[in-house]
């Protein structure tokens, strides 16, 4: 039991990985000039849809950022910054849970975290929203927790 519970947590995992790639390679390299190649998406028809029918696809979004504030002992990566104006943006954060719900007050305490440390930096953090894939993609605006160091 204990060896299918590991093998479904990794395909969970993996699956994760895989769209957290996708979106990345998507937002890195969606203005290459790829053309009728379109290597810039999936093949996979599932990743395809997942990148296609991302409702931010065509918005300023800084993928998979490592920030840090040095002087707090902080660090982080973020999933994605949507820039909206001039050190203005919303963190995002994909996730692929089937009940991601039930984690939301976590991921609030995460994105808090990430909001402290660009907030340190002179951003102004509007939003935090966790976009879930599953079939099709669902937004969660999350409220800011306090964080606690």
């Amino acid at each position: 039991i204990s060896e299918m519970w590991d093998a479904n947590g990794n395909i969970s995992a993996t699956f994760g990985t895989a769209l957290h790639l996708a979106m990345e390679q998507w937002f890195k390299n969606k203005e290459n000039g790829c053309g009728e190649k379109e290597y810039h998406i999936p093949k996979h028809p599932f990743l395809k849809k997942a990148v296609e029918s991302f409702p931010l696809k065509d918005a300023v979004v800084w993928p998979e950022l490592m920030i840090s504030d040095v002087s707090r002992c902080m660090v982080g990566q973020i999933d994605g910054l949507c820039v909206t104006g001039d050190k203005e943006a919303t963190i995002v954060d994909y996730k692929t849970d089937v009940d991601v719900e039930k984690n939301l007050e976590k991921h609030s305490h995460q994105l808090s975290f990430y909001k402290s440390i660009l907030e340190s930096k002179g951003w102004k953090i509007n939003k935090l929203e966790i976009w879930n894939y599953v079939d099709d993609w669902k937004c969660f605006e999350l409220p800011v927790s306090e964080v606690m160091l």
